[in-house]
This record gives C-alpha cells, sequence and structure tokens, in this order.
C-alpha cells in the first residue's frame, strides 16, 4: 500500500543531507536517471543543475539554504520519484508562481498518465484543468464537477473565482 499512494503536503519537510537523500526517501533504491526525471517533472531540476555538485548538494537543518518554492518542488520530486499509482497533492504548489505551477501540472499530465492525481487546493488555477473538482462548503460537499460545469451550477465555485480573478 505504501508504494502505490504517496501524498505531499504544504509544508514542504526536508532533512539535512544531500538533495538525492532526500529524494530517495521517496524511493531508497532510485536511480540517478529516477531522480533527474523526478526532479524535472516536478520543476526542480533547473535550480538544482545550477549547483556545482548537483544532486550531492547539501540541504541545510530546516532546509534555510532553500526557498519555499525550492522546498516545494523537492518535496514534490520525492513524492513522485516511485511513480506511485495515487498521488495526493495538498496544496502543495501554493508556494509556486504561477508560471512554475504551470509547469508542473503539465509535467505530471504528460508523465503520470497511469496516476490517479488527486489535487487539494484553495487557488481555482490549480485544479482548473481536473476532470472533477469537488467544492467543499463548512466540511460538506457543495459541488462537484469541472470548472464549465460549476461555473454554470454552483454559486460558491463563482463566488470563489470571481473572487480570484479579480485579484489577477
Amino acid at each position: 500500500m505504501r508504494k502505490t499512494v504517496s501524498y505531499v503536503l504544504q509544508r514542504a519537510v526536508l532533512f539535512s543531507g544531500t538533495i538525492a537523500e532526500n529524494l530517495r526517501q521517496g524511493k531508497q533504491d532510485a536511480t540517478d536517471a529516477e531522480l533527474r526525471w523526478s526532479a524535472e517533472v516536478s520543476q526542480s531540476l533547473e535550480f538544482v543543475e545550477r549547483y556545482d555538485d548537483g544532486f550531492e548538494h547539501r540541504i541545510e537543518e530546516r532546509s534555510a539554504n532553500l526557498s519555499g518554492g525550492q522546498k516545494q518542488r523537492l518535496s514534490i520530486a520525492r513524492g513522485l520519484i516511485g511513480k506511485p499509482q495515487i498521488l495526493i497533492l495538498d496544496d502543495s504548489t501554493s508556494a509556486l508562481d504561477a508560471k512554475s505551477e504551470k509547469k508542473v501540472q503539465e509535467a505530471l499530465e504528460r508523465d503520470l498518465k497511469k496516476t490517479t492525481v488527486f489535487i487539494i487546493a484553495e487557488k481555482i488555477a490549480s485544479v482548473i484543468q481536473a476532470d472533477k473538482i469537488l467544492v467543499l462548503d463548512k466540511g460538506k460537499l457543495a459541488a462537484a464537477g469541472s470548472h464549465k460545469e460549476l461555473l454554470q451550477t454552483s454559486p460558491i465555485y463563482r463566488e470563489i473565482y470571481a473572487a480570484q480573478v479579480s485579484k489577477k
């Protein structure tokens, strides 16, 4: 069961050690190619490759030498590395800018076709392409459907969407 489900939290938790050691928490026997693949899908390869020592770069205590977005991308990479059947992303792209989040979503769609992905998010932009969106209100299911369907049928969804679009 543990190998079939991967859960990535909003609050990225990384350990002191190397980037490779952190990613291998998701799959102990991960190859260098698997490290690279998961870093590429999570959009962390771009900053990992900037380090002279790459995946052997040390992460300081409490990952003080990484930004919030870098921490989240490495946490996503750790969640992906075992190619789980089910991937749960619990607001795990909240610290990413819109461009990076879009790249992560596109890579997940392209490279994890056989994986069922659950995205828990407050931002509609994080779920807008989902096959099915569940809208919760006060802990209860208020509506379900695609983005297009919910815009037509759910006052709560429309209100959230309008508020988020107006912020842009």
